[in-house]
């Protein structure tokens, strides 16, 4: 990232983070917790060079990735890419509440006829059974 990324990305003049690394002068509050914020760094990792540098929730290279991926796509695909995203949050719901189902289990397939055409098109080969017809039992004597 280059002083003038980091400068637009912290709203403040490119001459301004030249002071901040050369030690001219310090970030102000402001400045510090826009840092903290935006680039999800400790604050007393940025102060004192102590601790943990990342915040908890901090970006790691795969996300970056990601979202410059992303970027890159045009409209359908960034539709797509919500899509797929939204049916996989609900599927991990789901499965969060509902134990999944046994691997065994057969797939269901579902299959669409055409009706009309099935009704129109009769193979000709084909044998109706016989009807079965209940004959009453002769009566008692």
């Amino acid at each position: 990232m280059t002083q003038s990324d980091f400068a637009a990305l912290l709203q403040v003049d490119r001459k301004t983070v030249v002071r901040w690394e050369t030690g001219q002068r310090m970030p102000d509050c402001d400045s510090l917790l826009n840092m903290k914020r935006r680039l999800r760094i400790s604050v007393d990792w940025l102060l004192t060079g102590q601790g943990e540098s990342a915040a908890p929730d901090a970006l790691v290279a795969e996300d970056l990735q990601a979202l410059e991926n992303y970027r890159a796509l045009d409209a359908d695909g960034k539709r797509a890419v919500l899509r797929a995203m939204q049916m996989e949050q609900l599927r991990a719901r789901s499965e969060a509440h509902e134990p999944p189902a046994p691997a065994a289990a057969p797939a269901t397939r579902l299959v669409l006829h055409d009706v009309v055409a099935e009704r129109a098109v009769k193979p000709a080969a084909a044998k109706v059974p016989p009807k079965v017809r209940r004959v009453p039992k002769p009566p008692k004597a």
